[in-house]
């Protein structure tokens, strides 16, 4: 639902739905939306805070590059989005396979995002 509410411009929903959602799966794809979320509204803080929780988790346990690429989107941080991109490619990560998201849009004019899409064989 949070990814819904933000795709629709919805962010205090948005957020509210990624929180409750933490509250009952701490799950790091949930902790990238969040990030995600957080960021979008403008509160960077947070957003790093959950960069860096994700990055604490992912010395446990595997976390998705998307994850990380998702929050760096949110903060405008273009090239990391695409260093995390290109991991997830390499990873052959699920995140790889929904480049059509709405999320992807302030980077889909990117001549490296052009790239990525056919590499993976999202465009021939």
């Amino acid at each position: 639902m949070g990814q819904a509410y933000l795709n629709q411009g919805k962010i205090p929903e948005a957020l509210a739905s990624f929180e409750r959602a933490r509250r009952l799966n701490d799950d790091p794809q949930i902790l990238g939306g969040l990030g995600h979320a957080y960021a979008f509204l403008g509160d960077k803080e947070k957003a790093k805070q959950l960069l860096a929780e994700l990055a604490e988790r992912a010395k446990r346990q595997y976390v998705s590059p998307g994850n990380f690429a998702m929050v760096a989107i949110g903060l405008k941080d273009y090239d990391a989005a695409f260093r995390w991109l290109e991991k997830a490619a390499e990873d052959r990560d699920f995140y790889i396979t929904i480049l059509a998201d709405p999320d992807y849009d302030p980077i889909r004019s990117d001549p490296r995002f052009v790239a990525l899409r056919r590499r993976v064989g999202l465009d021939r």
